[in-house]
């Protein structure tokens, strides 16, 4: 047994001549954290830096009172304390109850009331440990398949973060990469949302394939197109803080319980604005629901007000929303959409995008492939 307060280096795979973390991958862990706490619904979700001789509290969630750790907070490695097991068997951990676990009943967490530990290690590319990524609560719990996928996913993007820094440091990196990494950060998002949501996951990602489609129709320049794409394929990122018995009800939802549904631009907006991407992103979750009209959602713009990215991804999410099936009703069909947008034309959707669209499907083989994914997702319904 190494002894308290020593170096650590060899035990836990840790390299000291790492790159330090930028301020922009800080954030967007930030808001991992934020998201875990809230969506698993537990007290303290944390990023954990390893150094030589102590673990520090890099990044931790904004759950209030309710978190007892602090960001920058430090423990002497040797201590026992969960987070050390991952590291040193560079596996996951699950603990339902340390104080019914012989293994774990003097744990240090449990001074701060913390039973339930579920963590997972965060490695350089290399191999060697950056942290651990884990959860904590006050109470015995088992933790759902889902939950421990979405911890999975996140831990992935956050290694994709530690790999541009890696590959950065070695004169291999460019801004691309870094902005590449953000990226992948917040498309961790969307699969968050798919373990919670299948139906919107899969409609996110027909909606982007159709929204790239209109643009390219549209003559829209190409170094508009990954942004458009991007911001398509995580419109609807919002929804992971509505509840899904909201989401997925069948019939008519109160008029409350709407509201609840249209917060999910502004909330989609929330999550991402941090995120310095070259693309107005932010602006095309924000708008993705408003009409020319003025009769849209949540700001009423109207016109040229709406940003022509967002009047082509309006277009595209409810076409591919009409035409599939969703938990609360079957699919309308693809003409009944594209009738539905042909009567808006100029009403509520932008004319050029609504004319783009409809010779889009003109062409048979688009329609036939069209038809085919949507088939393909339902069988799996």
């Amino acid at each position: 047994m190494t002894e308290q307060g020593s170096d650590f280096t060899a035990d836990y795979h840790i390299d000291c001549t790492k790159p330090l973390v930028d301020e922009k991958l800080r954030m967007a862990w930030q808001k991992i954290v934020d998201m875990l706490a809230d969506v698993i619904n537990v007290p303290a979700a944390l990023v954990m830096q390893v150094h030589p001789t102590t673990i520090e509290v890099f990044s931790t969630s904004n759950s209030g009172s309710a978190n007892p750790y602090e960001q920058g907070e430090s423990t002497k490695l040797g201590s026992g304390l969960y987070c050390e097991t991952v590291l040193r068997s560079q596996a996951p951990l699950l603990v339902t109850n340390a104080l019914t676990d012989p293994d774990w009943n003097h744990n240090p967490d449990l001074e701060l009331g913390m039973i339930f530990y579920y963590g997972v290690p965060l490695l350089w590319p290399d191999g060697t440990a950056f942290g651990t990524l884990c959860i904590l609560d006050c109470q015995e719990r088992q933790l759902a398949n889902w939950a421990q996928n979405l911890i999975h996913i996140l831990q992935k993007n956050i290694e994709s973060g530690l790999k541009i820094l890696y590959m950065q440091q070695q004169t291999l990196q460019t801004t691309l990469q870094l902005n590449q990494a953000l990226e992948s950060t917040i498309m961790a998002l969307v699969s968050a949302l798919a373990c919670r949501d299948p139906y919107t996951a899969q409609h996110q990602t027909r909606v982007a394939d159709l929204t790239l489609k209109i643009a390219v129709q549209l003559g829209l320049h190409h170094e508009l197109h990954q942004g458009l794409y991007l911001g398509a394929a995580i419109h609807d990122v919002g929804k992971i803080y509505v509840p899904s018995e909201i989401l997925n009800r069948p019939g008519k939802l109160s008029i409350p319980e709407f509201e609840i549904i249209k917060s999910h631009p502004m909330v989609g907006a929330q999550i991402v604005k941090d995120i310095k991407f070259p693309w107005p992103i932010q602006d095309l979750i924000l708008q993705h629901h408003e009409r020319l009209d003025g009769s849209g959602y949540p700001y009423g713009l109207a016109g040229d007000d709406i940003l022509l990215e967002a009047r082509i991804l309006s277009v595209a999410d409810v076409v591919e929303a009409m035409s599939s099936h969703r938990p609360y009703r079957s699919a309308l069909g693809l003409d009944a959409a594209l009738d539905v947008v042909r009567s808006g034309r100029g009403i509520l959707y932008d004319a050029d995008v609504v004319d783009a669209c409809l010779l889009l499907f003109e062409q048979q083989q688009y329609r036939n492939d069209w038809d085919s994914k949507i088939y393909a997702d339902q069988r799996y319904q």
